[in-house]
């Protein structure tokens, strides 16, 4: 009986049971607020600082559509060729509801940025 229960309990925590109840089925879409812009397909994110009528590449990642938390791997040949790309190899992205949340840093600063799906 011991056996079989901690077989159901690290199967339950192998599935991810922890995941936030509030994860929709698909963050496919596009998401702002007053100073970035994302478009998230199944697969990859892009990240643009918005300044008016510009907009330069911040984050181009992996993307992994059923997560809480998403771990994206940056696609460094875009990112270094991009006058604001981020430095970093990874970007973790958090979901809640209609929003994305990401820690933003550059010169030195550094915010958490929350982006509510349009």
């Amino acid at each position: 009986m011991k056996t079989i229960l901690a077989t159901l309990l690290l199967a339950l925590a192998l599935t991810g049971c922890s995941q936030s109840a509030d994860v929709p089925e698909t963050t496919v879409g596009i998401y702002s607020n007053e100073n970035f812009e994302a478009t998230v397909t199944d697969d990859t994110i892009d990240v643009y600082i918005v300044d008016g009528n510009d907009s330069y590449l911040y984050w181009r990642g992996t993307w992994e559509d059923d997560k809480a938390t998403v771990v994206s791997d940056g696609d460094r040949k875009t990112l270094d060729s991009s006058i604001m790309g981020s430095g970093s190899d990874d970007k973790e992205f958090e979901i809640d509801g209609d929003s994305i949340s990401f820690d933003f840093q550059a010169l030195g600063s550094r915010s958490t940025e929350t982006l509510k799906k349009d």
